[in-house]
């Protein structure tokens, strides 16, 4: 099961990341009213008594008498105040060549409009802040993937999901968390992902799921980033005998930094490379 936890969350990605539109909303067009009050738009075109007929982002309509208008700004910043008014044509603002840089699923993301979704590819080292409370001596140092899948809601604001693994030496988790970004600029952001540990394995007590993580991370351009996270785990102490398990619990805090995007998929290729080459040369044993 644990094998085939990541295939299955890659196809799923894959599936939800197919059903985004293959396209991207063009730059949209800018009508400037009498007050200075500035409009963005999607269609503008003729309508009867010396009006015009205005198609909001939202598709919703709106008219504007043409007394009213001062400027008709395209996307290129562009006046096109003489087609609308002078001429009564029709601007529509797909007719604006838009941005190459419009994508419907990204793999590096970006806020809406440049990116309507983008997938996340996520590897972490980090460090255990408090002790592993059930062995001394151990490693603090773990690591970290989240693959996943986002989608931009707004163009301050994206929700999405991710699975999650994490190793290190008492310890492994496998889990899902969901996933809420906000937007500070283009390449700024900050992540919050709650999610269920579905299970896991320790050295020494019986890992007893479900369980539960939390994690902040402030994301610079979403290839580098700093991060902490808490996990809840209850165990099962098997040392008083078979049959009178102990429940026992721990929080833990962790923090390190992570790579994203192409960097987070290499990072973790070579962590695996390097895991391959030392057990293939006997090293673990």
């Amino acid at each position: 099961m644990k094998a085939a936890f990541f295939p299955a969350l890659f196809l799923a990605t894959a599936v939800l990341a197919s059903t985004s539109p293959p396209y991207a909303f063009a730059d949209p067009l800018q009508v400037i009213l009498e007050r200075g009050d500035t409009l963005q738009v999607r269609r503008i075109e003729p309508a009867p008594f010396d009006m015009l007929r205005i198609t909001t982002l939202d598709g919703d309509f709106r008219y504007v008498p043409t007394v009213r208008i001062q400027a008709v700004i395209d996307a290129h910043g562009q006046d096109r105040t003489a087609d609308v008014l002078g001429r009564r044509g029709t601007l529509r603002a797909e007719e604006v060549p838009h941005s190459a840089h419009r994508h419907a699923l990204c793999w590096r993301g970006h806020p809406a409009p440049e990116c309507r979704s983008f997938l996340i590819t996520e590897f972490g080292i980090l460090g255990r802040i408090d002790n592993y409370p059930f062995q001394s001596g151990e490693s603090r140092v773990a690591f970290t993937f989240d693959l996943g899948w986002m989608k931009n809601v707004s163009d301050r604001d994206a929700v999405g999901f991710s699975g999650y693994a994490f190793a290190s030496d008492p310890s492994a988790r496998l889990g899902i968390r969901g996933r809420y970004r906000r937007w500070l600029s283009r390449d700024t952001s900050v992540d919050l992902s709650p999610g269920v540990l579905l299970s896991g394995e320790d050295n020494i007590i019986d890992y007893d799921p479900p369980g539960l993580i939390l994690g902040a991370t402030l994301n610079g351009s979403d290839l580098v980033s700093l991060t902490v996270e808490t996990e809840y785990s209850r165990f099962k102490d098997y040392g008083d005998g078979p049959f009178n398990p102990k429940s026992r619990s721990d929080v833990s805090w962790r923090a390190g930094a992570k790579l994203g995007s192409g960097l987070g998929v290499a990072g973790a290729a070579a962590l695996f490379g390097l895991f391959l080459y030392i057990g293939l040369n006997g090293g673990f044993e």
